[in-house]
């Protein structure tokens, strides 16, 4: 019989599914759908593509209800309250998807509130499982082992690399919507030379500086377990630390490539155009959503491991029985 912890472990990995793939159906809405002014809303909500993404949509928020009263019978108040958090912010993007749509896609906000907000419930429903005692499952005794030996350090570590990837989302669309954006929408001619000025500007070099730190830091959490001798726990950590150097660097190819309009044919580089950022973001998106598990298997190890170290204090005569 499946545990009631358990059954929310599950969910919210699921729901982390949907999540992830609500975010690249959305990614590729904003590269291949044209929503412009004056476009009717009913075509723009009818487009194969807009469809896919609202049904995944739909399905995110039906399962932070179902996560919610997962919790909510759980007993868990924190984890009932990120979650519960984590459903509105899904709303709160869906609403302002819905208004962007409707402004046909001419309300730059509305765009940056939908992003955030979505980004933001991927976080809470991370930390609402975080907040559960046994929130990555069972741990085998070399788990525990490794936990003891590698103390907090890497823990601590990985929370930091998840706040710089916060930031570095955050921060992402920011600079796609409001200083790549608008030199997307100038003459051909002038694009690259335009595009030179955006990289100097400050929501920029803060954007790339935040990169090159969550880089950094996902180096250190992937040498700092290999130190402590958790070799496939350190293998695991070193695949984030890839993914966010490819998305680094197909970002960069994107920028200094020269600019070449989205609706031109394949063969002449306007696919491309289009596709480069869709993979940089989902690069970005599947190191994400491994380090928030690599997190929750450090906590529990870690848990455990605390456990273990009382049950032996205990049997010892060092601290009294509870």
């Amino acid at each position: 019989m499946v545990s009631l912890e358990r059954r929310i472990v599950y969910c919210s990995r699921l729901q982390l599914v949907f999540l992830s793939a609500t975010w690249l159906a959305g990614i590729y809405v904003n590269g291949f759908v044209p929503i412009v002014p004056g476009t009717d809303a009913g075509t723009i909500v009818l487009d194969p593509a807009v469809e896919t993404h609202i049904a995944l949509a739909t399905l995110s928020a039906a399962t932070g209800v179902f996560l919610v009263g997962l919790t909510w019978a759980n007993g868990s108040r924190r984890a009932t309250a990120l979650a519960l958090l984590a459903t509105l912010s899904i709303v709160v993007a869906g609403g302002s998807g819905l208004a962007f749509v409707l402004g046909g896609g001419s309300d730059e906000v509305e765009s940056l509130t939908m992003a955030t907000a979505f980004v933001t419930s991927v976080f809470l429903t991370f930390f609402s499982t975080a907040s559960l005692k046994t929130a990555g499952g069972p741990v085998p005794p070399a788990g525990v082992a490794v936990a003891r030996a590698t103390g907090r350090v890497p823990l601590g570590l990985c929370y930091l690399a998840l706040i710089l990837f916060y930031a570095v989302f955050v921060t992402g669309v920011y600079v796609n919507l409001f200083v790549v954006g608008p030199v997307l929408s100038l003459p051909l001619g002038r694009e690259l030379a335009s595009f030179v000025q955006a990289e100097r500007s400050a929501a920029f070099v803060a954007h790339e500086a935040l990169g090159a730190a969550l880089l950094v830091m996902l180096a250190l959490l992937t040498t700092s377990l290999r130190i402590a001798g958790a070799r496939a726990t350190s293998l695991a950590s070193a695949v984030p630390v890839l993914l966010v150097a490819y998305s680094a660097c197909v970002g960069l190819t994107d920028l200094v490539s020269p600019p070449v309009p989205a609706a031109s044919p394949p063969s002449s580089g306007g696919l491309a155009s289009t596709v480069v950022p869709m993979l940089s973001s989902a690069g970005l998106m599947a190191a994400l959503i491994i380090t928030m598990l690599l997190a929750l298997k450090m906590r529990t190890g870690s848990r455990e491991a605390e456990a273990v170290k009382v049950r032996t204090a205990s049997s010892d005569g060092l601290v009294p029985p509870t």
